[in-house]
């Protein structure tokens, strides 16, 4: 194989697809643009929901309370959740 056959058909391609409008938008300015915009979206995101999380009180059920007395009073005595009721459809 000769090399410079090679690299004449290899420039002549280049220069095909360079002049190629698309091709240069959608292998170069798309990546450029859209990259840096979902990596900071996505971290954005991230950030509202965690600083939701932490903010949201944690909500908890007690059933059977009455068979772990001490159990249940160190729960309603910790303050770091919700104690709910829980409804029961029967």
């Amino acid at each position: 194989m000769n090399i410079r056959r090679t690299s004449v058909i290899y420039l002549k391609e280049m220069k095909e697809t360079l002049r190629d409008r698309r091709t240069i938008i959608s292998s170069v300015l798309v990546p450029i643009i859209l990259f840096p915009v979902l990596i900071y979206g996505i971290g954005s995101v991230m950030k509202m929901e965690r600083e939701k999380t932490k903010a949201e009180i944690p909500k908890i059920t007690i059933v059977g309370e009455n068979f772990a007395p001490s159990f249940a009073s160190s729960l309603h005595s910790g303050g770091s959740f919700e104690i709910v009721s829980a409804k029961f459809f029967i």
